[in-house]
């Protein structure tokens, strides 16, 4: 049997590696400590008190799973069969999509953006990276030109 249910609280328990969320289920009755199933092993899902998710019985145990929540901001409306987008608020989201047999992968955040590793690639056939911009003043202090400076490199260091 599924039903639906809000989530009243959240806990993340590091050390078991699993999630646990307490869902009422009706006004009087509540699913305490479940486990919050995500679709792969190595992947958290941390849903928000207050998300309507799914509660359904895996021998004889109780777990919840899927969120119902509709977000509070829109879906994006270039999306289309095979895309693939996490989008957690208007201006941040990590979105696969399929683009003539391949895929393009689009990092878009209203923050910063840090990638760390001992290597990066950025690739083959991209723009040259700019790595200095030298400025020329003339004799009253004016800008005269501005020349950005590239690498033809195309791993960070």
């Amino acid at each position: 049997m599924t039903t639906l249910g809000r989530i009243t609280s959240v806990t993340i328990e590091e050390e078991s590696k699993d999630i646990y969320v307490n869902v009422a289920v009706t006004p009087r009755s509540e699913g305490r400590r479940m486990r919050f199933l995500t679709p792969a092993s190595g992947m958290w899902i941390v849903p928000r008190e207050g998300d309507i998710v799914e509660v359904t019985e895996t021998d004889r145990e109780f777990v919840a799973r899927f969120p119902h929540s509709p977000p509070s901001f829109s879906i994006p409306t270039d999306l289309g069969q095979g895309d693939f987008c996490f989008k957690f608020d208007d201006e941040t989201e990590i979105r696969v999509q399929r683009s003539s047999g391949s895929y393009d992968v689009h990092i878009t955040a209203s923050g910063n953006v840090t990638v760390d590793g001992d290597s990066i690639s950025l690739g083959n056939g991209g723009v040259p990276l700019i790595t200095d911009i030298v400025v020329s003043k003339d004799g009253d202090g004016k800008v005269t030109n501005v020349t950005p400076e590239f690498t033809q490199k195309t791993n960070a260091e």
